[in-house]
């Protein structure tokens, strides 16, 4: 049994709102990826010691506070990331760590023995500068750790270079999905209303 006409148009009229909605939404979304100030992306391979096994639980360690402390103090992020964020005080170093892992991404690569270390920053120069340092901090941990053993030492595979373009792909994917659900709903808005007059 089909729906009554009323709530058939009551669906489509309800689809249709739903579709203006989801361009609104994907107008602001674009506005505002556009607004805010591009973001770069660098990335640094360290190839650290131990099996296949291991590089997770090595990737686990540069997450910590113990590697990410150093890059803190040698880079001075708690200045850096106090004034980017207009901040009253200068941040903790705790803080400034945190904030740190929460832009850098550490990932093993499947079926290799590396870890990538991907920094994202406003500013290219530092987006590889961080990326690199977190290397340099991982691999003196390491170094200090094997001394006087017969395990090889890590090694930078390959630093990072500053990114020569935005990344367009993240400023752009709030828009794509809004976009995208724009689109159902309008189908559907219309076929609700078309399919059962």
């Amino acid at each position: 049994m089909r729906p009554p006409k009323a709530l058939r148009l009551a669906i489509g009229a309800l689809l249709l709102i739903a579709a203006a909605l989801a361009l609104i939404a994907g107008w602001y979304a674009t506005w505002v990826s556009l607004t805010l100030p591009p973001t770069f992306t660098s990335t640094a391979l360290v190839a650290p010691p131990g099996t296949q096994s291991d590089v997770a639980q090595e990737a686990e360690r540069i997450r910590s506070h113990e590697i990410l402390l150093p890059v803190v103090t040698k880079l001075n992020l708690q200045r850096e990331y106090s004034a980017e964020l207009h901040a009253p005080r200068e941040l903790s170093a705790e803080a400034a760590s945190q904030l740190l892992l929460n832009r850098t991404t550490i990932r093993p690569i499947r079926n290799r023995q590396l870890v990538a270390i991907v920094h994202s920053a406003n500013d290219p120069s530092l987006a590889a500068k961080i990326a690199n340092a977190i290397a340099d901090s991982y691999i003196a941990s390491t170094a200090s750790g094997l001394a006087g053993t017969a395990t090889p030492a890590t090694r930078l595979l390959e630093p990072a270079q500053p990114a020569s373009h935005p990344d367009r792909a993240k400023r752009l994917l709030p828009t794509t999905i809004a976009l995208v659900a724009a689109g159902l709903f309008a189908v559907g808005g219309f076929l609700a209303i078309l399919r059962w007059k």
